[in-house]
């Protein structure tokens, strides 16, 4: 969202794609900030404790507090129900951080999984809100996009 806000702006678009590794991502301005159809998940593994789900790299997904967290992309759920996820997020090599789009998905899919349905989700991060909708065929991720710092980089196009 934040990287397709930055283009939308700098390009004077309300749409742009964004070539990922593996896929290509659409986001566009919407009613709730911005909107990416983030493509296809997949359930790698599902145990009684976690859900490991890959949407362009992998997370693992707790339904509840872990003795020890692997070296991977982790999301743990303190609480949820039918609409709505809160979480916590550590990723790899970077430790616990506010928000992670992908990692907002994956609780999405491991969530729905779970269910047994697809539903609209809530999910609450430290750094904010955002909505995931969809299906695992195609998941879309919407939320506000806010600047929480400033730096300069090349941009090439």
């Amino acid at each position: 969202r934040c990287a397709g806000d930055l283009l939308m702006r700098k390009l004077g678009k309300d749409k742009v794609s964004i070539a990922l590794q593996d896929r290509t991502v659409e986001a566009k301005c919407s009613e709730h900030g911005v909107s990416v159809a983030m493509g296809q998940a997949k359930i790698e593994q599902v145990t009684q404790d976690y859900t490991d789900v890959f949407i362009g790299n992998l997370h693992r997904v707790y339904f509840q507090n872990p003795q020890v967290c692997p070296e991977r992309n982790v999301e743990i759920i303190s609480d949820y129900d039918e609409h709505h996820a809160v979480i916590r997020i550590i990723e790899r090599g970077t430790g616990e951080t506010l928000a992670c789009g992908s990692g907002a998905c994956a609780t999405a899919v491991a969530v729905w999984q779970k269910r047994g349905k697809a539903t609209p989700l809530t999910i609450q991060m430290p750094g904010g809100d955002v909505i995931v909708s969809g299906s695992m065929e195609a998941l879309f991720l919407q939320g506000d996009v806010c600047q929480v710092f400033s730096g300069s980089f090349e941009f090439l196009c």
